[in-house]
């Protein structure tokens, strides 16, 4: 943020000298444009976030809400925002039912509810392995996600970097 947007102000809410009452919640809102917190945090203080519309909701890391019916998924679920972004480098990592919990929070309903994902989509795909299935939620959902593999993104990483570290081990130590 220093570097790219340095005049934004922004406040991380966290610690235990956080805002926590509707009020000093309130004033922090009014006087920042931009408010980092955590997930933890985020379901403690829930009853001061879910009161907000806001303008963006990012989650970053969003994996961390895979699960629909954990605690912090339906704490975003909850959320009021005028536009919703979640950035994942693992949107899925065991089933498809995660990706419906990504898209609970940006769109709820655009994949249907649980239930009808799960019948419609997640028992075709993963158990019959049904390619009329497979290729209806990939037009679904392709046009919301932006996927960069390492050959797209090459020119932008800095060289490969290796430090080889060598150690002595004392008597007691080897084998």
């Amino acid at each position: 943020l220093k570097k790219f947007a340095p005049n934004i102000k922004t406040k991380i809410h966290y610690s235990p000298n956080r805002a926590k009452n509707e009020q000093n919640f309130s004033e922090m809102l009014q006087e920042n444009d931009l408010i980092i917190t955590t997930y933890g945090i985020l379901r403690n203080d829930l009853a001061l976030f879910v009161k907000e519309e806001f303008e963006y909701i990012i989650l970053d890391e969003a994996h961390a809400i895979k699960n629909p019916i954990s605690t912090s998924a339906r704490s975003v679920y909850a959320l009021r925002g005028k536009h919703k972004l979640a950035i994942s480098g693992t949107p899925i990592q065991n089933n498809l039912m995660e990706l419906w919990s990504l898209f609970n929070f940006l769109s709820p309903g655009y994949l249907g509810t649980y239930d009808s994902f799960k019948e419609n989509f997640v028992l075709k795909i993963e158990g019959e392995k049904d390619e009329g299935a497979t290729n209806a939620l990939k037009k679904m959902v392709d046009p919301f996600l932006l996927k960069r593999n390492k050959d797209v993104i090459s020119d932008e990483l800095p060289e490969k970097t290796e430090m080889v570290l060598k150690s002595k081990f004392g008597d007691d130590e080897k084998i």
